[in-house]
């Protein structure tokens, strides 16, 4: 049974170092991942692969906008323009949100949505050149049981 204190007589000192993965870093890591992915989808404009994309991922939108084309067009052009690190696609977003939706391209959410991914890309920069942490040790006293 294992102890807390210091060894009793008989007892055996063992030392064990914990190596624990920080919270959040293997959800980070996908999300990385994920946005990785969604990046190159929305380079490629294509409605298909942004549609497979959404599905394979486990993030499609519901039903009524996955089943209306122009819909789920003007949601890929509005995350196009959400997304700083895609600025060279940003142009023909706006062309297209302007030419096929009653919002077009000048709803004050996307510049909003610009402005959280751009943060979004800051902290994920910074958590990159932020050293790893070191783990953590910690004494744990065991003491083998006797057979009865």
């Amino acid at each position: 049974m294992a102890s807390c204190g210091k060894p009793a007589d008989g007892e055996k000192k063992f030392r064990i170092t914990v190596v624990k993965q920080p919270a959040g870093a293997e959800v980070q890591a996908r999300g990385i991942l994920y946005d990785a992915q969604l990046e190159h989808t929305l380079r490629q404009g294509d409605l298909l692969q942004f549609t497979d994309f959404l599905t394979q991922s486990g993030h499609a939108l519901p039903s009524e906008m996955m089943n209306d084309p122009l819909r789920l067009e003007a949601v890929m052009y509005q995350l196009i323009l959400s997304r700083p690190e895609l600025s060279d696609k940003h142009e023909a977003s706006r062309i297209w949100l302007d030419g096929h939706t009653a919002l077009g391209s000048g709803n004050p959410s996307l510049n909003e949505a610009s402005r959280a991914a751009e943060e979004k890309l800051r902290q994920i920069e910074q958590a990159q050149n932020e050293a790893p942490q070191k783990p953590g040790k910690r004494v744990i006293y065991l003491r083998t049981l006797g057979a009865n």
